[in-house]
């Protein structure tokens, strides 16, 4: 097996990361590292392919050189693989 990792960013809106929640919220996302059993099934061949568990790492989207977004990368690997953009949402009680 090899050492790369597949790259998870996120980023979230000021008011989540001002408030203390988002070191929370990244245990959680962290807490489901390695992802684990990736199925899909390729238009061309047809045929249902499994990852049974792939190494990744939680990186803040502004950790992620722009240089990556317009090279062409040698690995899929080398590209983030996952986006997450993590809201609040207040709920008002009336």
């Amino acid at each position: 097996m090899t050492s790369k990792h597949a790259i998870v960013t996120y980023a979230t809106h000021l008011s989540v990361s001002t408030s203390g929640q988002l070191e929370f919220i990244k245990k959680g996302i962290e807490s489901q590292l390695p992802l684990r059993n990736l199925h899909w099934k390729s238009q061309s061949r047809g045929v249902l392919r499994t990852i049974q568990e792939l190494d990744a790492c939680l990186v803040p989207v502004e950790s992620v050189r722009d240089e990556l977004s317009t090279q062409i990368p040698v690995s899929l690997l080398e590209r983030p693989l996952l986006n997450i953009y993590v809201v609040g949402c207040e709920v008002c009680s009336e």
